[in-house]
């Protein structure tokens, strides 16, 4: 058995083609059903953001795995497989768990120490489990990474500085051009 997480986001994919795969938020249902349907996927959480997919999957084999969620992404998003792969990255085991944790950390965001990256991980958790597709693998990685990005947000200085996309784009306005008044 195996975890893995394989996705796309800001730092592998062009924008359009992330906003293409990036499912709404009323799809995800869909997406776990048609995971779990898989014969080598026993749980699925799928995190969705604007600026990333992320699947991970406890699967029964890996390469068997890869394939079906692989299948799973093209179809429910519209996009060729083809079109992606160069795109796609896919990690395992402890690979896959790491990542997890750096993405609750706020480590792997487009600014680092963002903060909304948590919220959006325990909302995907949730849903995963409400919809019966998170079981006792999954539920015990995904709440230690939440424990650990709150940890590392109380702990550390990485959530007291600049911490979304938005503030750092009016901060570097500011220190360019100190009247930002009658700007839009």
């Amino acid at each position: 058995m195996t975890v893995v997480a394989i996705g796309v986001h800001h730092r592998t994919a062009p924008l359009e083609l992330l906003e293409q795969l990036t499912f709404p938020a009323g799809a995800v249902p869909e997406v776990l059903a048609e995971l779990r349907a898989s014969e080598v996927v026993t749980e699925a959480v799928v995190l969705s953001t604007c600026n990333r997919i992320e699947l991970y999957v406890h699967a029964e084999r890996f390469h068997d795995g890869f394939r079906d969620v692989r299948a799973v992404l093209g179809r429910l998003s519209g996009v060729a497989p083809d079109e992606f792969d160069p795109y796609l990255y896919v990690k395992y085991q402890n690979e896959a768990v790491r990542h997890l944790f750096e993405v609750t950390a706020g480590l792997d965001s487009v600014v680092v120490g963002e903060h909304e990256i948590l919220g959006q991980v325990g909302r995907a958790w949730q849903l995963a489990q409400q919809q019966g597709a998170s079981g006792p693998l999954l539920n015990l990685l995904f709440q230690r990474a939440i424990e650990s990005g709150k940890k590392v947000r109380t702990d550390t200085d990485i959530g007291r500085s600049t911490a979304s996309l938005g503030h750092a784009a009016v901060t570097l306005l500011r220190q360019r051009r100190a009247d930002l008044d009658g700007c839009s």
